[in-house]
């Protein structure tokens, strides 16, 4: 008796775990300075806001700086509104000298929420920002902070050397969920397709086998 079956191809191609683009952070310093502390090594996990590291920055002292300037023309110009505002009802004044107090009051209002965002976007936190306006506090370093739960999978950073924006000092990566890349022949690249469903199988862990889907096939050959 004779019967018939779909016979379908197995390919076997190697590939690498890679971490998933998607949830994969660079971190780096919002400012320049020198990096006086290292708080995280590759393997360690990191929870989001994290302290990874330190930086001492001149800038950081400027900005502190421009801020307690502008809490001081804040409470300044609004004691001069307040004063205004009884010479009005006196008649010693016009409304148009309160006007000029209340414009500059707007001002002062408006270059201390600047110097505040300028802080906040330095990484300073609000509890640091509250006792350097309480107490005239600076805060001694920049924290680098991470911006994703994960694992620390690379480290640029070195205690003593100067850090930039843009310099990546860290990356951390959500590894509950990686990505299989393999390569196959050109002439093969025909057989598979977006959503197709494959096994992977890792060496190291033994014979386990884990489950997959084909989510992007490159548009490119490569030449290796």
């Amino acid at each position: 008796v004779s019967q018939m079956h779909d016979l379908a191809e197995v390919q076997e191609v190697s590939g690498r775990i890679e971490a998933n683009e998607l949830r994969l952070a660079r971190i780096g310093a919002a400012l320049t300075g020198r990096v006086t502390a290292v708080l995280m090594d590759v393997g360690d996990r990191v929870a989001l806001g994290q302290p990874m590291a330190h930086v001492s920055s001149p800038e950081l002292t400027q900005a502190q700086l421009a801020y307690l300037r502008a809490v001081s023309g804040r409470e300044l110009a609004e004691r001069a509104e307040d004063r205004a505002q009884q010479l009005l009802k006196a008649d010693v004044i016009g409304s148009a000298e309160l006007q000029r107090r209340q414009s500059e009051l707007a001002i002062a209002t408006a270059e201390l929420r600047a110097a505040t965002d300028q802080l906040e976007i330095m990484g300073i936190p609000p509890e640091s920002i509250a006792q350097l306006r309480q107490k005239g506090s600076l805060h001694p370093h920049l924290v680098v902070s991470s911006t994703l739960a994960g694992t620390v999978i690379e480290r640029k950073v070195s205690q003593g050397q100067v850090a930039t924006p843009g310099d990546p000092l860290f990356t951390v990566a959500d590894l509950s969920r990686v990505w299989v890349v393999g390569g196959l022949p050109e002439q093969k690249a025909r057989a598979v397709v977006v959503g197709q469903k494959v096994q992977i199988e890792v060496p190291a862990l033994g014979q386990q086998r884990w489950s997959g889907r084909i989510i992007f096939v490159g548009d490119t050959v490569n030449p290796d």
